[in-house]
């Protein structure tokens, strides 16, 4: 049978390995409070990713880090920005950084899918809603400090946070206490 030629674990014998990887991408998508067209979609992701690689890898192995990257570019293909950062944080799913990356660079290379940056100001309305501070004020610390080159941030979500401190007028020991 095929299940037998291909032996344990590889992905003619998936249907419990991409059974498995969409009940991740559930977990995931629901702690993020992400809608069912992400989820979806992210389903959509798994099962081409899972067409495009038989019988040649075993996603079994790496189930939560290509649940985590299908969310991930399910997301940015949809414009619901989300870091990388943010779906290692969450706990419905253990994935280190080197497996999400890993499985994200597979993704993208089998799929042909283009990188989304994400970008502070993506970011920025959802971090000043979630902690309920003033959106036009940050947003104006975020477009100044940018101009100015005020901040040599290397993540989006570092400058969002730094503008929200700055919008704010919070000090930075203040908010370090907080």
């Amino acid at each position: 049978t095929m299940d037998e030629e291909a032996g344990p674990g590889t992905l003619r014998k998936i249907p419990h390995a991409v059974e498995a990887i969409h009940e991740c991408i559930m977990a995931v998508s629901s702690f993020l409070g992400l809608g069912n067209c992400v989820i979806q979609h992210a389903k959509d992701v798994c099962s081409k990713l899972h067409t495009a690689l038989a019988p040649k890898c075993r996603l079994a192995r790496m189930k939560e880090g290509v649940a985590l990257a299908c969310v991930k570019a399910a997301c940015d293909s949809m414009g619901v920005q989300r870091t990388l950062k943010e779906f290692l944080s969450q706990s419905a799913c253990q994935c280190s950084a080197k497996h999400l990356n890993a499985a994200n660079k597979l993704l993208h290379a089998t799929l042909h899918l283009e990188s989304v940056p994400v970008r502070a100001s993506d970011l920025l309305l959802r971090f000043c809603e979630m902690l309920g501070v003033d959106f036009t004020a940050a947003k104006r610390a975020l477009q100044r400090t940018q101009a100015a080159e005020m901040i040599k941030a290397r993540h989006a979500a570092t400058l969002a946070a730094a503008a929200i401190v700055m919008g704010c007028g919070v000090e930075v020991g203040d908010a370090a206490r907080a």
